[in-house]
C-alpha cells in the first residue's frame, strides 16, 4: 500500500513538473516572437541568477539566441537574426584563400576568418578544408571536430596546422593564443594551446596549459591574461605565470549555448546566449556579482 502511495506521489511529481516544463516552454516560445527589444544593456531588466533546474531546462526550449558584441566601444545585445543582418557589411568583405590541394583560389567571408595576423588569417574548420570554402565553421559544428587551418595572405597554399578541437583564437602579448575541448561534444576537458611560427616558417600548436573543464570562449582582459568560460566556470589565466584562476563557479549553462562575452565599459562580463544574458560585476575583485538580464518582466516564470 505504502509502495503505491509512493509510486503515485511521485507520478504526479513527475507528471507536473512535465507539464510546467511544457507551459514554460510555450512562454518561452511566445515570448521570443515579440518583434524588438533594447540593443542597450542598460535598458534590460536585471535578475538574480536563477537556481532552479527547471528555469534553465525551459530555456533550453526558447528560439530566441541573443549575441553580445561591442559597438563602437559600447555592448550591445541583438537577437542572432538581428546580429547576421548588422554584420552584411563585414560579410560583403572577402579574403583571398588558396586551398592546399588546388591551384584555385578562393574568396572566403572575412565573417568566418577565426583570426587575422600580419602573415594572413587562420579558420577553425570542422573536420576538413573543404567545410571552410563552405563556410562550416565552429558556429555549426556540433558534431566531429574542429581543425585549424593557416592561409598566407601572399596567396601561397593554405595548410592544417594541427588537430586541435579549437573553440576560438585571439592574439594577445604578439602571440595566437586558442582554448581547445568543445563543451558541446562530449569532451569533458580542455586546453589552451599557442600556435607559433616555427624555423619552417609555418605555424605549429603546442599545448600551454590543461583545462580540467570543457571550454567554450575566451576573452582578452590585458596584455598577460584572459577569460575563459568553460560549461560552469569562469577562469583566468595568467600567460607570464602559467597560472589558472577560478573566478566564477557552478553555472548552469549545460543548456543555454553561450556564443559571446565581451567586456562593457563599466568592466562587467556580459554572456550572450538562449533565451538571456548573464552579467558578472566587478569580475576583477571579490565584489563580483552574476546576474541575468532579460528585455522584460515576461521572459521571467
Amino acid at each position: 500500500m505504502l509502495t503505491s502511495i509512493k509510486r503515485n506521489n511521485f507520478l504526479k511529481t513527475k507528471i507536473s513538473l512535465t507539464l510546467f516544463l511544457s507551459i514554460f516552454g510555450l512562454l518561452l516560445a511566445s515570448t521570443a516572437e515579440r518583434k524588438s527589444y533594447p540593443t542597450d544593456p542598460s535598458q534590460w531588466q536585471e535578475y538574480s541568477l536563477p537556481k532552479e533546474t527547471s528555469f534553465w531546462q525551459a530555456a533550453n526550449y526558447s528560439n530566441k539566441e541573443w549575441v553580445v558584441f561591442l559597438q563602437n566601444g559600447k555592448a550591445r545585445i541583438f537577437d542572432q537574426e538581428t546580429f547576421q543582418k548588422e554584420q552584411k557589411e563585414q560579410a560583403d568583405k572577402h579574403a583571398t584563400i588558396r586551398l592546399s590541394d588546388t591551384e584555385y583560389t578562393r574568396d572566403v567571408s572575412k565573417q568566418w576568418i577565426a583570426l587575422e595576423v600580419q602573415q594572413g588569417y587562420f579558420m577553425i574548420n570542422c573536420v576538413s578544408e573543404y567545410d571552410a570554402a563552405k563556410a562550416y565553421t565552429i558556429k555549426n559544428c556540433f558534431e566531429g571536430v574542429n581543425t585549424i587551418w593557416f592561409y598566407p595572405r601572399n596567396g601561397a597554399l593554405g595548410y592544417k596546422v594541427s588537430d586541435d578541437d579549437a573553440q576560438r583564437l585571439i592574439s594577445i602579448k604578439n602571440k595566437v593564443i586558442g582554448i581547445e575541448g568543445p563543451a558541446y561534444s562530449g569532451i569533458p576537458e580542455g586546453h589552451v594551446i599557442e600556435l607559433a611560427l616555427g624555423k619552417d616558417g609555418k605555424w605549429h600548436s603546442k599545448r600551454l596549459k590543461d583545462l580540467p573543464y570543457a571550454s567554450t570562449l575566451l576573452l582578452k582582459r590585458d596584455e598577460d591574461s584572459f577569460y575563459i568560460l568553460t560549461d560552469s566556470k569562469i577562469l583566468i589565466y595568467y600567460l607570464q605565470r602559467n597560472h589558472l584562476q577560478e573566478i566564477v563557479g557552478d553555472l548552469p549553462f549545460g543548456g543555454v549555448y553561450p556564443n559571446s562575452m565581451v567586456k562593457d565599459q563599466d568592466g562587467s562580463l556580459l554572456i550572450g546566449m538562449r533565451y538571456l544574458v548573464v552579467k558578472i560585476s566587478n569580475p576583477d575583485n571579490d565584489k563580483r556579482k552574476v546576474t541575468i538580464l532579460v528585455p522584460d518582466s515576461s521572459f521571467m516564470p
